[in-house]
């Protein structure tokens, strides 16, 4: 699953990417995979086996998703009080 997250109207603000690999390593804990773009230039960027083992692409993927929010709206807080 590929997620994009756009925070205003346009595509020239903050755009974050995500994707988990699923839980096929020998560990059996998915990858997290996240970037963030400001006009086309990565800023933030991060990779991590995840702390649960989870049973189901869907579950790896939503947890995923939740972390990368988490990140995205540190990162909005962030940009807001520099701007």
């Amino acid at each position: 699953m590929k997620m994009l997250v756009t925070f205003g109207t346009q595509m020239r603000g903050l755009v974050g990417y995500v994707d988990a690999d699923g839980a096929t390593q020998e560990h059996r804990r998915a990858i997290t995979r996240y970037a963030f773009l400001i006009n086309g230039g990565a800023i933030l960027w991060g990779l991590r086996k995840q702390e649960l083992v989870t049973l189901s692409m869907v579950k790896s993927e939503y947890i995923t998703a939740t972390h990368t929010a988490k990140e995205a709206i540190w990162l909005q807080q962030l940009i807001g009080e520099m701007f």
